[in-house]
């Protein structure tokens, strides 16, 4: 019986993907691609919203991003500085705000701070009920002209 393991063991070793990465790796790197794309959205938005009114220039922007949203702030940023390059939003002023989660206590109905999904309330210990922000990702306003 050990022969088969020895098999399977060296089998498995031999036989790899040739580009297996450690799992946080592709995690880190399935993250930053989940924020290319939002940022790859939110050029395409406004470029529709710029074309059509009729606008050829985007001064600032504005977007909100909540801490529940499931978007990383820094990291969209950055996506976002590597693909403004050659577009409207080259010279924009680009502002992220990160807003705070909030929830409704599901037993005393106090709103209370949440820094992860899962939060109690600090008076009770209960799960919220509902979250009532912080949970959006969103542009805000756009300055253009």
């Amino acid at each position: 019986r050990s022969g088969g393991f020895e098999k399977r063991d060296r089998w498995e070793k031999d036989h790899r993907f040739p580009d297996w990465r450690p799992v946080t790796t592709n995690l880190l790197i399935h993250r930053a691609m989940h924020e290319l794309s939002l940022a790859l959205e939110v050029i395409d938005l406004v470029s529709k919203e710029t074309q059509k009114k009729s606008l050829s220039r985007v001064f600032e922007m504005e977007i909100e991003v909540g801490t529940l949203s499931g978007v990383e702030a820094e990291t969209f940023q950055s996506a976002l500085e590597m693909v403004v390059k050659g577009t409207l939003l080259e010279d924009a002023k680009i502002q992220i705000n990160q807003t705070f989660a909030v929830g409704t206590c599901s037993d005393c109905q106090k709103d209370f701070n949440m820094k992860e999904r899962m939060a109690t309330c600090p008076d009770c210990r209960s799960y919220p009920s509902k979250i009532i922000g912080g949970d959006q990702f969103r542009v805000v306003s756009i300055l253009a002209e």
